[in-house]
């Protein structure tokens, strides 16, 4: 007898067609297309976050300085240090106070000391701790062309110097000049004592000289840094720690209006790189996310520390 074999059935091709294959990196593709919005948003929802949180250690190292030292420190010391240097016992960076010299000026630090960034004076939206380059450094007043240039760290945040946009607290004329003076109504001011007369140094405001109170006042807020324009201290973004300069601390006012975005060509001002609003740490420890279209009025009464205005949390 013949053995009778079942006919053998047809095998399938292993893997994808051409089309299918096409078919599945189309889905792929527009998967991607629908989650990378949301990815990005949860990126920048934490970014936000930790720009947040980094003002509030500022905030409370302010005031365990001012629990200290009775005092806040000073917007400055021109041209000496700024508030960065005085409060980094109270942001973990002792031994880092410890290299820098209170002896000598801004220009009379080592690079080393100068250059050093500490990385909650950063906010994580706009970069990494940074500092500026051999070519764009800070310049001593007076010094001649450009060939002299001292390379600092940079900072994301500035001190709140009320609306009158200055630091000086006195009001008049200072020594050899005739120019007049507006007292600053923020909540730091500088330490040199330029007035008519004037002597010697002084230490910065109290608690108890925030009359308008403490969730009303403004303390510090991200500072605003043009985009392509990072590490320029002619924008307002030089080093930190420099005294000398005015790229620690900023006014707020009607006619000083925070940023409306990274592409904001101003300079001076607060901003961020937070879609619609500024961060800022107010003098009672919170931090609040100001909109960047906030009226004018309002937002000078928030830097003003005794001007008598409380501004509802609806304003802004």
């Amino acid at each position: 007898m013949h053995t009778v074999f079942p006919l053998e059935k047809k095998r399938k091709p292993d893997g994808f067609t051409l089309i299918e294959l096409l078919v599945v990196i189309a889905i792929i593709a527009i998967l991607i297309g629908l989650l990378l919005p949301a990815v990005q948003k949860v990126r920048e929802a934490a970014s936000r976050m930790s720009c947040a949180n980094h003002l509030k250690q500022l905030s409370l190292a302010v005031m365990n300085y001012e629990s200290t030292y009775q005092c806040f420190p000073n917007s400055r010391r021109d041209a000496d240090y700024t508030w960065f240097c005085q409060i980094l016992d109270f942001v973990e960076q002792g031994a880092f106070r410890t290299t820098w010299n209170f002896n000598t000026d801004f220009y009379g630090q080592t690079q080393q000391v100068r250059t050093q960034t500490v990385k909650i004076f950063f906010c994580p939206s706009r970069r990494a701790a940074a500092t500026q380059d051999m070519n764009n450094g800070d310049q001593r007043d007076g010094s001649a062309g450009n060939s002299t240039r001292f390379p600092g760290a940079l900072a994301d945040y500035a001190c709140n110097l009320g609306n009158t946009g200055g630091d000086y607290w006195w009001d008049g004329p200072t020594q050899n000049q005739t120019t007049i003076n507006v007292a600053t109504n923020g909540v730091f001011c500088l330490a040199n004592n330029w007035s008519t007369g004037g002597s010697g140094y002084r230490k910065g405001f109290r608690l108890a000289d925030i009359s308008d109170g403490q969730s009303n006042t403004f303390m510090i807020g991200e500072k605003h840094v043009p985009v392509g324009r990072e590490g320029d201290f002619n924008y307002r973004d030089g080093a930190a720690y420099n005294g000398d300069k005015g790229s620690s601390m900023f006014g707020a006012s009607a006619t000083n209006l925070p940023a409306r975005g990274p592409t904001d060509t101003r300079t001076g001002c607060f901003g961020s790189s937070h879609s619609g609003v500024v961060q800022f740490a107010l003098c009672d420890g919170s931090v609040r996310a100001i909109n960047n279209s906030i009226q004018g009025a309002a937002y000078g009464y928030l830097a003003n520390r005794l001007d008598g205005n409380v501004i509802d949390g609806s304003s802004y």
